[in-house]
């Protein structure tokens, strides 16, 4: 659901949904591109994708789907006020969300240079939160 018509909205959807068809392969070096340069200065592309990749692997550990079988990430809203705008995602298995207990989470993006970027502080280690 895109909650506006601009062109900044139009152009974020896209950039968001080119992020999460990299997530839905497991393709997390090329995913890490997506992120602000200041997360992606204090995160090197191989530690990102390991601790994503790692990350994934627990995740799905709690869940039904076997490991060989793919997830989706999907676009569920985009919120534009400016330059920052807010992501809602869901992850989902066989084009059916999957139900892992979390509430509605947002993704912060910002409007840098004329693109649209991933604002994810890193976490304490210099990476993913």
């Amino acid at each position: 659901m895109v909650e506006s018509a601009t062109s900044d909205v139009v152009a974020l959807t896209r950039r968001v949904e080119d992020a999460l068809a990299l997530a839905s392969r497991g393709n997390w070096l090329e995913a890490w591109e997506y992120y602000t340069l200041s997360f992606m200065d204090s995160c090197p592309k191989e530690t990102f994708a390991a601790q994503v990749a790692s990350g994934m692997n627990l995740f799905r550990g709690m869940l039904e789907p076997p490991l060989y079988e793919p997830l989706e990430f999907g676009l569920m809203s985009v919120t534009v006020n400016g330059a920052t705008a807010l992501v809602n995602t869901q992850i989902f298995h066989e084009g059916e969300p999957l139900d892992y207990g979390a509430k509605a989470e947002f993704d912060s993006w910002v409007f840098i240079d004329g693109e649209w970027w991933h604002n994810i502080p890193p976490g304490p280690a210099g990476c993913v939160n």
